[in-house]
């Protein structure tokens, strides 16, 4: 998908200047992660997540039993687009895990991703950047 077909489907979500969001897509190499990524079944433990929707992707880092940091890819919505949700517990932060996640996902999905997070969200945009994701101006 080239940047012109990214700024239409970010016109029809209905994204506008002085919206409080940045975007960003996997580039052109995502680089594979370092670290080991499972994909959870429907009944493991997931920090933050009560249930998985049938059809979305989960990507996570596994550590004392559970999985502690985890990417989503939910289902594609009317336009095609799968957007892109991370979380890490806070006890796990700080280690890469959800660029770990997200580089999983990326190499892993065909489909059009899109990572959102609020414009003062420092952390939140450089996992995307670290995961090998750029940054789409839509301003």
């Amino acid at each position: 998908m080239d940047k012109q077909q990214i700024l239409e489907i970010i016109e029809k979500m209905h994204l506008r200047k002085g919206d409080s969001l940045r975007a960003f897509v996997p580039g052109e190499n995502v680089p594979a992660p370092t670290l080991p990524v499972v994909r959870p079944d429907e009944k493991a433990r997931i920090s933050g997540i009560i249930r998985i929707p049938k059809g979305s992707s989960v990507y996570g880092i596994e550590q004392d039993g559970r999985i502690v940091s985890w990417a989503a890819a939910w289902v594609p919505d009317k336009h095609g687009i799968r957007q892109i949700t991370v979380e890490t517990d806070r006890n796990y932060r700080g280690h890469g895990y959800a660029a770990e996640c997200l580089k999983a996902l990326a190499r892993d999905i065909n489909e059009p991703l899109l990572y959102l997070c609020e414009q003062n969200n420092t952390a939140s945009a450089k996992t995307a950047q670290k995961a090998g994701f750029v940054e789409v101006d839509y301003q």
